[in-house]
Formats: C-alpha cells, structure tokens, sequence
C-alpha cells in the first residue's frame, strides 16, 4: 500500500539536496510558473544544482509536444525529472522517462501500447491538482491527432511523490471543482475496473462519504 503524508518545500528541498543529484529538469505548465512564482520557489531553496525548466504549452499531453520534452531531456540529461503540475504535466514527465526516441514506428507502438518500456530518468512527481492520482500509477495518457491513448507499465510510475497542499489550495475554483470531479469519476472507475479488489474499493467508497465535505 502506498504511504501517503502531508509534504513541505523542506521535504522537497531535502529530497533535491542528495548528492546523486546535480542535473534537474522541471517540468511545468504555464500556469504553475505565474500562479505559485514557481521560478522564485525553487531559487529561495539555493539547492546549487544545475535546473532547466520546460514548461508545457497544450492542454492535454500531445504527442508532438511530448517529442519536443523528449529531445530536451535526452540533450540535457537529467539526474532527476522534477513535474510539478496538473495530470498533462505529470503524463509527459512519465512518458518522457521511459521513450526511446529511435525505436522504429514510434507512433503506432505508443497506441498500441507496445513500446521497449526501459526507465531512462527518475521522476519525482509533485501534483497541483487533486483527484487524477496521476504521481501514483502506472499509466499515462497521450492524444495522437486528437485522440486519446493510454500507455500502462511498472516503469512509468514515478519514483517518487510529494504532496504540498499549498500547491492545490492555490488553484483556481474552476481547477478546485475539475479536481473534485475527477475524483468522482476515479472511484467509479476503479469500482468497475476489472482489477479492482478489497483495497481499490475500499478507498473508493471512502470518496463516496467524503466528497460532499471536501467540496461543499
């Protein structure tokens, strides 16, 4: 079972303080660079590593966007990819650390799902919206000329996650209210889903009884 716990900019600081890490790539949404001064945050941490950021331009993760991401990465060569966003922010971070830019009809084994899943880059994941669960599984979504697919394996689940609260509780009440619907639409999900057992249905029904109380 994966152990959740309240998180802070000291946990995200003493985490990018290990030695193994000097080269960070963050990725972000445009949004997330304005609303929470993301630049300004990480700069007061003086972590004395090399940081470059890329910061998303589409709504959804689109497949020539995530090609873009993947050259940056592979010319950069990360020790750690830091996404600090929404679910796009955390698919492409994902994607980004398991793709093979030179494996042969890329786009047609991403839809079928049949790529050489190999972890490049470790992700830390740091969500800014509630709901998706995206910094935990092990799936991810990309649209490919406006249609959605969705690529599953152990390798795409980042390493790592935090949860700051203060990155969500800065969200706009139209993200507030997306995240509360995405949560809903989650536990239906999971109670459908032919995987589902014991524990998936227990914290799903656990939303059930608490949605009203978060979100009234």
């Amino acid at each position: 079972m994966i152990n959740v716990s309240i998180n802070s900019y000291n946990d995200l600081k003493k985490y990018l303080s290990d030695k193994s890490i000097n080269k960070i790539l963050i990725i972000c949404g445009s949004k997330s660079i304005k609303k929470i001064n993301l630049k300004k945050k990480i700069n007061i941490l003086k972590l004395n590593k090399e940081i470059v950021f890329f910061t998303k331009k589409n709504s959804f993760p689109d497949y020539n966007e995530l090609i873009q991401i993947t050259k940056f990465a592979n010319n950069f060569k990360p020790d750690l990819i830091l996404a600090i966003g929404g679910g796009s922010v955390i698919d492409y971070a994902k994607i980004v650390s398991v793709l093979d830019l030179n494996e042969k009809n890329l786009k047609k084994k991403i839809i079928s799902n049949d790529i050489n899943f190999k972890k490049k880059y470790k992700i830390l994941a740091i969500p800014t919206t509630a709901g998706s669960g995206a910094e935990v599984t092990s799936n991810s979504v990309i649209y490919i000329d406006k249609i959605k697919y969705s690529l599953e394996n152990k390798y795409i689940r980042p390493d790592n996650f935090l949860l700051i609260p203060e990155l969500v509780s800065t969200g706009s009440n139209k993200i507030k209210a997306s995240a509360g619907f995405d949560a809903i639409s989650q536990a239906i999900e999971s109670m459908l889903s032919k995987k589902s057992n014991s524990t998936s249905l227990k914290f799903a029904k656990k939303i059930f009884r608490n949605i009203n109380k978060i979100f009234y």
